[in-house]
């Protein structure tokens, strides 16, 4: 992936072995959109819906 996306809608399967040496793909979940005045937190509480530049999907859906 060349820059950091946010999953908005569907999953995707991807490996993150670039930026942390975890092997096992994972799977990334949309986020249900906060309300706008909600702050998106991509270390923590949404960091299931964001896919990092530097990842590889494996699979989308």
């Amino acid at each position: 992936i060349p820059a950091n996306i946010l999953l908005v809608q569907g999953t995707c399967i991807f490996n993150e072995a670039m930026l942390l040496g975890e092997y096992t793909p994972l799977l990334k979940e949309s986020i249900q959109l906060p309300n706008s005045r909600d702050r998106l937190d991509v270390g923590s509480a949404h960091r299931n819906a964001v896919l990092f530049s530097g990842t590889k999907v494996l699979q989308a859906s």
